[in-house]
This record gives C-alpha cells, sequence and structure tokens, in this order.
C-alpha cells in the first residue's frame, strides 16, 4: 500500500519528490530522496 507507507514515512520527516504518481500500466509510484540524495521509489503494481 504505496500511500500507507508514504503516510509513515513522511510521519518521519521524509520528503517526497513525486507522490502517488499513477501509472499508464494502472500501477502507482512515490519517489523520495534518500539522505545521500539517492532516488528511492515506492512502487505498487496493479492487482491481477
Amino acid at each position: 500500500d504505496v500511500a500507507a507507507e508514504q503516510a509513515r514515512l513522511e510521519g518521519q520527516g521524509v520528503e517526497f519528490i513525486r507522490r502517488d504518481g499513477k501509472e499508464e500500466w494502472g500501477g502507482t509510484i512515490s519517489t523520495f530522496l534518500d539522505p545521500d540524495g539517492n532516488y528511492c521509489q515506492l512502487v505498487q503494481y496493479p492487482q491481477g
């Protein structure tokens, strides 16, 4: 559940540069930077 994990991380001070991005293939991606500036993504694939 990308939305739930994003909310949990935001509660700990993580800033997202892309929130709940809906993809044309049906998934959801949220992107944030780690403390070293690396891109990290939460990815949720569609069911089925």
